[in-house]
């Protein structure tokens, strides 16, 4: 973990180089993990004084989560980390709505259960030879994915430019 200085000093220069006054600036404290929940707000308090827009935080129980919107006044985020390690609380939507938190990320909501479908497909592969994806629903999927990037428009480019 940086010092209290060296962050500050990296939020003060980052909305000195701002050049769009919509760039969210947000400081990022771990120290409740590591220095104690005072020491979490402290830091997150000093952040907000340097100009950022926004501070994640990570409380390590309910009622520190519960307790963090009253002590640091300012926009606040939590990352919903599911499956964590360190037993971090859990939140819905409307809970954090409801404590005062006006962001909260789900790094691992997706990612961990496609890793896992990944795993299985590949598994297949290697031990059937084949993925064992339902083809029908393979075509639906598929579709979806393409509509979903625009991939039609791509196509439309590619053949008025490159396949004339």
């Amino acid at each position: 973990m940086v010092s209290r200085e060296e962050m500050v000093a990296k939020i003060k220069a980052a909305v000195a180089a701002r050049a769009d006054p919509n760039f969210v600036i947000m400081g990022r404290t771990d120290a409740m993990k590591t220095d104690g929940f005072a020491e979490g707000v402290e830091r997150a308090n000093l952040f907000f004084e340097a100009g950022a827009d926004m501070v994640m935080i990570f409380p390590n129980t309910v009622e520190e989560a519960r307790q963090v919107p009253r002590e640091i006044k300012g926009l606040l985020a939590y990352t919903n980390s599911e499956g964590n390690r360190f037993g971090r609380p859990l939140f819905s939507v409307r809970e954090f709505e409801d404590m005062g938190y006006k962001l909260s990320t789900y790094p691992t909501a997706l990612l961990c259960p496609v890793t896992q479908e990944m795993k299985r497909v590949i598994t297949n592969l290697t031990t059937r030879g084949e993925t064992g994806l339902p083809q029908d629903k393979m075509i639906v999927w598929r579709k979806e994915v393409e509509d979903l990037i625009g991939l039609e428009e791509y196509y439309e480019i590619e053949s008025e430019t490159v396949e004339r």
